[in-house]
């Protein structure tokens, strides 16, 4: 995607970031919206399979595109699906398992997840290779792998519709109706995690930078081919998919909050790295990288199922998501903006900055102790 967007449609590093910035951020703000309706419906199926079918739907869009806006449509309309299913997802999978096994559930979700993107990544390399035997030109190559990746879509989509919600307890007997939401439900510990993920959040830009950084250095990259670049790649989710479900299940153990802080301390190290990588370290940074991703992911997603009332468990995740969002909006815009501006290795030290300042957050507002689970 960086590489269509930069090399093919010749669109500058803020265009990359505005587009990055504006699809995460709209994910976050769906996740949102999402989370409120799941609660007060009873339902969770029918947000994952309206965001499948959209997310499917928009890669046809994104290969039509010949103006960078046309990718921006398009980004959106993947965003918006991922946005609408993931916290109606996540509840889902919250209520069909136990409190003690948050992380180890999420872990495994997120293992497989990433899995599959593995799996993406390496059909995208055969193709890569494929094409470039018979000297298709990048413009068309790209393009055709975005076609190809609305199949996979569509399977997904159709896997959905196997998926049924759990049975809500009915009420007790000449109970009040009562309100699934309320901002009084929110402890002080789930607004603790929302304001220490927030900073991180304002670190953890697109994926698409580090992508354009390990590619052609006409794009700011350390020079690598785009078959190369997609290789590290597959070995960054490689290494994800393998680190997800052990460190989940870890951090039913020993905390979420110090596994959290191990994974954003690996992270600053990634960003800085990748600051003043070559074409050989670019690989160890990749693998180094799936590490603190994998640490990270689906550890954040136990930590605010620790913390969401269970009665409104898809709000409380919208509201973190939707504040997270807003961080996320300035994000990648401001990355994409400082390359420009200052070049790759000002833009990526920012980003490890910001995430060693969340790190420390971490023990300076008393995260580090243990905390009592939300009802």
């Amino acid at each position: 995607m960086p590489l269509f967007i930069i090399l093919v449609l010749k669109a500058d590093k803020w265009a990359l970031g505005l587009i990055e910035g504006v699809a995460l951020a709209l994910v976050n703000f769906m996740q949102g919206w999402s989370g409120f309706h799941s609660d007060r419906t009873g339902k969770r199926t029918p947000y994952i399979q309206v965001g499948y079918l959209t997310s499917g739907l928009s890669k046809p869009i994104i290969g039509l595109a010949y103006i960078w806006p046309t990718v921006l449509l398009g980004r959106v309309l993947d965003r918006f699906g991922k946005g609408v299913r993931t916290t109606a997802r996540d509840a889902l999978l919250a209520d069909s398992v136990d409190k003690k096994d948050y992380g180890k559930a999420y872990g495994l979700h997120q293992g497989m997840d990433t899995g599959g993107a593995f799996t993406g990544v390496m059909i995208t390399v055969g193709l890569l290779w494929l094409w470039g035997q018979s000297n298709t030109s990048p413009d068309l190559m790209y393009r055709r792998i975005l076609y190809f990746a609305a199949i996979p879509g569509f399977i997904a989509w159709l896997i959905t519709f196997t998926l049924k919600d759990k049975p809500q307890a009915p009420p007790a007997a000449g109970a009040k109706p009562r309100t699934p939401f309320a901002w009084s439900m929110l402890t002080k510990g789930y607004w603790r995690a929302v304001i220490i993920t927030s900073v991180f959040a304002l670190a953890n830009s697109s994926d698409t930078f580090l992508l354009l950084r390990a590619g052609p250095a006409k794009g700011g990259g350390v020079g690598m081919t785009a078959l190369l670049v997609v290789l590290a790649y597959a070995l960054y989710n490689l290494v994800f998919t393998f680190f997800s479900y052990p460190v989940g299940k870890l951090s039913d153990k020993v905390g979420r909050w110090p596994t959290l802080m191990i994974g954003w301390i690996l992270y600053a190290v990634v960003y800085l790295g990748f600051g003043y990588a070559n074409p050989t370290t670019i690989w160890f940074l990749f693998a180094i990288y799936g590490v603190s991703i994998g640490a990270v992911t689906a550890v954040n997603k136990a930590l605010v199922a620790d913390n969401a009332p269970k009665a409104a468990r898809g709000s409380a995740m919208g509201v973190f998501q939707v504040v997270t969002g807003v961080a996320t909006l300035i994000a990648s815009p401001a990355m994409g903006y400082v390359w420009d501006r200052w070049g790759p290795r000002v833009a990526f030290d920012l980003g490890a900055g910001l995430a060693l300042l969340a790190a420390l957050l971490i023990p300076v507002l008393g995260a580090l102790k243990k905390p009592a689970l939300a009802s």
